[in-house]
This record gives C-alpha cells, sequence and structure tokens, in this order.
C-alpha cells in the first residue's frame, strides 16, 4: 500500500497564510540581502519601528532606523552569519533613532541560501529580552548592596552548607584565632566537631505528660 500525495498541494501554506504565521508569532523576524538590505520583516518588526506597512521597509538597512552604534553592531552580526554560513546567538542592545530607549534582544541568525545553494542573505529571530535583563541588574545590585552591608556589620557572620564554609565576612577570621584553627579550610574541616549551646529545636520540645492515676486526680512527668 503506497501513500497518496495528490493532495499534498493543497496542504501547503501559501503565502498569505504564511505571512499570518510570521505575524502571530509574537516574535521579530526579518531577512537581508548580502548588503544588509531589508529583504523580509513581520508585523512585530514593523511595529518596533513604528512603519505600518513593510513596503516601508524594503530595501533599506538599519542604520536608517536605528542609533549609528546599534546599526553597527546588527551588521557587524550580520555579516558574521553570511560570511562563516553559521548560525550565531548574540544579545544585541538596540536603540532607535530619536528614541531614549533602549531594548535588549536575544538574537539567532543565519545564513539565506538560494536555490543553487549560494548564499544570498541572512534572516534572524530576535526576542525582547529587556525585562529578563532588568531584573538580572536589580539582583546582582541587591547582591552586591548585601555584600557591602554584610562587609561592615559589626558581627561574626560565616555562610556553612554540608560542603563547609562557602563564604566569611570581616570580624570572622578574628574568631577563628580564638579557636586556634588558621583558615576557613580548617573551620570547614572541623565543622561537624563544632557545638554551639543552643536551645533544643521546636521538634525537642515536648509537653508535659499527663496520665490519670485515679477518678479525679492525675500525674505529671
Amino acid at each position: 500500500m503506497t501513500a497518496d500525495h495528490s493532495a499534498s498541494p493543497a496542504l501547503a501554506l501559501d503565502a498569505t497564510q504564511l505571512r499570518t504565521l510570521l505575524d502571530d508569532v509574537g516574535t521579530f523576524i526579518y531577512a537581508k540581502d548580502l548588503h544588509g538590505r531589508y529583504t523580509f520583516a513581520n508585523r512585530a518588526s514593523l511595529e518596533l519601528l513604528a512603519l505600518e506597512h513593510v513596503d516601508q521597509i524594503i530595501g533599506k538597512t538599519d542604520s536608517d532606523f536605528f542609533a549609528a552604534d546599534t546599526a553597527a553592531d546588527i551588521a557587524r552580526n550580520d555579516q558574521e552569519a553570511i560570511e562563516q554560513s553559521c548560525t550565531i546567538a548574540r544579545e544585541e542592545t538596540n536603540q532607535i533613532q530619536g528614541s531614549a530607549t533602549v531594548r535588549t534582544f536575544l538574537s539567532i541568525k543565519k545564513p539565506l541560501f538560494d536555490q543553487q545553494g549560494q548564499v544570498c542573505g541572512m534572516y534572524g529571530v530576535s526576542t525582547d529580552i529587556t525585562a529578563a535583563k532588568q531584573l538580572e541588574w536589580e539582583l546582582r545590585r541587591e547582591k552586591e548592596q548585601l555584600r557591602v552591608v554584610l562587609d561592615n556589620l559589626d558581627a561574626t557572620v560565616c555562610c556553612i552548607s554540608s560542603a563547609g564554609i562557602k563564604r566569611h565576612f570581616p570580624g570572622f577570621m578574628a574568631v577563628v584565632g580564638h579557636i586556634g584553627l588558621a583558615s576557613p579550610m580548617a573551620i570547614a574541616a572541623q565543622s561537624c566537631n563544632m557545638s554551639m549551646d543552643l536551645p533544643p529545636p521546636p521538634a525537642q520540645i515536648r509537653e508535659p505528660t499527663v496520665c490519670r492515676t485515679s477518678p479525679g486526680r492525675t500525674k505529671s512527668s
């Protein structure tokens, strides 16, 4: 029994359907020729550049839309994909002409081949990661602020895990000397033998046991 492929052409997407698919994916998709001129851009790419129709971008380069530094960085990455005929992944920081907004994109770029197998341009998919980069920066700043606080804290502070001491802070080494250990590594080796006078954890605190010895009388243990 052989498969009937007669219906295959009818199942293929036409140009309009393909365009709709690329417009609705929610990311930035574009293609350029060997000279960096746009040959395609989906709806998200047009909206980013405040354009209404694809004809407004065809034949133009990134220098027509982006700040000079941004355009140069984009062109350099595009050429790398073309000249090396390879897939590249880069973070690109973009600033549109006349705008103070700077956005960061994760761009995947690949060479585009013609019917003869020759490189005729490139195409790319870029995802806006500005919010993620902002969160990363804020976490890094908070970590640095915490480090400054701990470095200036008038107390003995260290972090100990099952693998030993992960970090110690000013004031800690002074205490280390008093117990006859020369370094944090020495304390890590001895950590299992060190004890502190701490109250037992809640799970070890028992309520008094009350048992009844006779009607109306109880005894505590």
